[in-house]
């Protein structure tokens, strides 16, 4: 929060506050002051923060707010387990979950609460909630299309200890780490889901989508949630001949009801392995969550350069190793660092921007800074602003793009720009409804739009999906 927002919200805070005391009674205050001591147990700060919260007791409103706001951000969740709110008897499923990244949602997907100390186990009740047996208990109590909290409360939960147990079809490994590898490689397929990979232990790529193994370890999934349920083969097979609707569609489609049938070989298999005190063996291979199944680093090959970077400062206490960086054409450098050590001043200088406080940089020899004007009509900059105008259009925002440039902008090239980033189907439609990835994918086009021979990108995967990021590779190359 920048100093106006905090000093506004300073001032909004002292209004509530006495608006709120002219209209709650005395009883009002004592339970609102019981549900914030309940929150400060479950919250519980750190010596740290404790100190910090000290030091600002009588500092003024604008700085508590400011502090209080820090220790808010570090609280709140990476992603939430929510359910479908609507449970239609033409669906194929009723009672529907899944993770999200943190975001706002509405009444429609509503949050499940999980306690901190069993944040463990969180994989767990998501893996519970999407199960076969858990939607058939939720079909026996839901009499309406709308699925309430009063209905979920009264679903059959296993309590958190269960999962503590070993699994018992492989007792050598805990019920929630058997479980761990099917739920990350069913859910973490973006990289926007990294807060609740990390949760899980897990801190690589996300795991690329693949239909057939996603059936293969949702039956597996399955399979063991009707053991963990006491449900025996014959109640297991009734229980799945009931989801009329996905059956009727398989048999459509595939001439029998596969789901059933993966879903009780698994279930067989799982019996057999706890009647002869062996391990079940997943059929997948590699098996669930296995590095070798997740998306590929993204890797710069080569763009277009011609340049030499001789020796610049950074702030005055940041300079580049060596007396020299050449950068020569067809040739791609990748600046690597941590947070705040400069990798975008720097760019800022190649850009021209800035000065450099010490040495030079040269194009073909010569100082930019000679005809800077001309510099910068050779090359692109993106960073971290897309300079998307809500009110345009997306193909008419990038022929102001390339008009801006002194660029042509024929059809056929803006067409073939926004191909590259796959938004031809887009570019009749206002910047305003365009997602955060569209208007990265939209800056992205200039790229292709008009040319130019030096290319400089800051974090340009960022807010990309697989599939974009791949679009962006083959640019580059």
């Amino acid at each position: 929060m920048v100093n106006g927002e905090v000093a506004a919200g300073a001032q909004l805070l002292r209004e509530l506050l006495a608006e709120a005391k002219k209209k709650r009674s005395e009883k009002k205050w004592r339970d609102e002051e019981a549900a914030a001591l309940e929150l400060a147990k479950e919250y519980e700060l750190t010596p740290a923060e404790a100190a910090t919260l000290a030091k600002i007791l009588d500092a003024p409103l604008a700085e508590q707010v400011k502090a209080v706001w820090s220790l808010l951000r570090s609280r709140v969740p990476k992603w939430f387990l929510v359910f479908r709110d609507t449970a239609r008897a033409t669906d194929e499923r009723t009672a529907i979950s899944t993770t999200i990244p943190w975001a706002g949602v509405s009444n429609k997907a509503p949050i499940v609460s999980i306690a901190n100390e069993n944040k463990s186990f969180a994989h767990c009740l998501q893996a519970s909630m999407a199960s076969f047996a858990h939607d058939f208990a939720a079909r026996q109590k839901v009499g309406s299309t709308t699925l309430n909290f009063f209905l979920v409360y009264q679903f059959p939960i296993l309590p958190p200890d269960t999962y503590a147990q070993p699994a018992p079809w492989q007792r050598s490994m805990t019920l929630a780490d058997w479980l761990r590898p099917y739920v990350l490689e069913l859910c973490f397929t973006a990289y926007d889901l990294g807060g609740f990979a990390q949760d899980c232990g897990h801190f690589e790529l996300p795991f690329r989508w693949d239909d057939s193994r996603r059936a293969q370890l949702r039956a597996e999934l399955d399979a063991a949630f009707f053991h963990l349920y006491g449900l025996n083969r014959s109640d297991t097979e009734y229980v799945l001949n009931t989801f009329e609707v996905l059956r009727r569609s398989e048999l459509k489609t595939s001439g029998k009801f596969v789901t059933a049938e993966r879903i009780l070989t698994a279930y067989d298999e799982m019996a057999a392995a706890m009647s002869a005190g062996t391990s079940f063996t997943t059929h997948l291979v590699p098996p669930p969550a296995d590095p070798s199944i997740t998306h590929e680093r993204f890797k710069l090959t080569r763009i277009p350069m011609n340049a030499r970077i001789t020796r610049a400062t950074i702030r005055n206490y940041r300079s580049l190793a060596g007396d020299s960086q050449p950068v020569t054409l067809g040739q791609v450098t990748v600046l690597v660092g941590p947070n705040g050590s400069g990798k975008s001043s720097l760019l800022r200088l190649l850009a021209g921007f800035g000065r450099p406080t010490g040495g030079s940089i040269a194009w073909d020899g010569v100082d930019i800074w000679e005809d800077i004007e001309e510099y910068r009509g050779r090359l692109h900059i993106l960073g971290h602003a897309y300079a998307v105008k809500p009110a345009l259009r997306v193909a008419e925002l990038l022929g102001f793009w390339m008009a801006l440039a002194g660029a042509p902008a024929a059809p056929d090239r803006i067409a073939a720009a926004l191909a590259a980033l796959g938004l031809e189907r887009l570019r009749e439609t206002p910047c305003r409804f365009l997602s955060a990835g569209q208007r990265r994918r939209l800056a992205l086009a200039r790229l292709a739009a008009y040319d130019r021979p030096l290319w400089l990108l800051d974090e340009p995967s960022v807010g990309l999906d697989a599939e974009s990021v791949r679009r962006l590779a083959g640019m580059i190359a």
